[in-house]
């Protein structure tokens, strides 16, 4: 179907799970995480996190209005 055998698929992804896994980790230790702390992070599996993503999102907004409104102008 995408003109590549699926090994070559499972390979690419592999790549680019590894590269992200990567990105995340260094970004984290960055923001000061110890390596013990950014590995518990990724061991965590997403699917066991409960995040209420709208109501986040709705609170974020909210939050950027109330800025907008009370900031001098």
């Amino acid at each position: 179907m995408l003109g590549f055998h699926e090994a070559t698929a499972s390979r690419k992804l592999d790549r680019i799970t590894k590269a992200l896994r990567k990105s995340i980790r260094d970004t984290l230790l960055k923001q000061g995480m110890s390596k013990r702390q950014v590995e518990e992070a990724l061991e965590a599996d997403v699917r066991d996190i409960n995040v209420d993503v709208q109501n986040a999102l709705a609170q974020e907004k909210a939050a950027q209005s109330f800025k907008k409104e009370s900031s001098p102008t």
